[in-house]
């Protein structure tokens, strides 16, 4: 006669931490693009609300619509390249911080703002702005003469509800 005797164990700690990991997913979000707060160094303005008046345009500004054009080229990044999906995996599965991953997403829409701005097809600066521009800095190319925009795309990974 045999005797059959059997047991069963549970480890529920790669779960607990797989739970935590998705809890995390909803608790960070990245930003990126220009901030209220942040000095556009040539014009002295807040550099949120000149980007805002340069992409939408006024009265007295032409409508250059430069962070609508990188939020597409963002969009349409993410709906093509499916890396974004093998790092959420790889994160879910333990590997990596959800700032580390959500700040290499931010890095992506920095590149597009810089991306949209050099290869916009804008309207050129009116002919005296135009050449002032040139002289001061030796190109006259709407948005980026002076290399301010271009350079102050920001990044931030921010907690959710603060």
């Amino acid at each position: 006669m045999f005797k059959i005797k059997s047991s069963a164990t549970s480890d529920t700690r790669k779960i607990d931490g797989l739970m935590n990991r998705l809890t995390s997913l909803n608790k960070y979000e990245v930003e990126y693009g220009y901030f209220e707060g942040d000095t556009h160094n040539e014009s002295g303005l807040d550099i949120a609300h000149l980007a805002t008046m340069l992409n939408y345009g006024t009265d007295n500004i032409i409508a250059r619509p430069f962070m609508d054009l990188a939020g597409d080229m963002v969009e349409r990044h993410f709906d093509i390249d499916n890396q974004w999906k093998r790092d959420i995996w790889r994160y879910l599965g333990g590997l990596g911080q959800i700032k580390t991953i959500l700040a290499q997403f931010g890095r992506i829409g920095e590149i597009y703002v810089q991306a949209s701005i050099d290869t916009g097809d804008w309207e050129d600066n009116v002919e005296w702005w135009k050449q002032a521009k040139f002289e001061k800095y030796g190109s006259s190319a709407p948005l980026i003469a002076s290399q301010d925009l271009y350079n102050s795309v920001e990044v931030k990974v921010v907690k959710i509800g603060n």
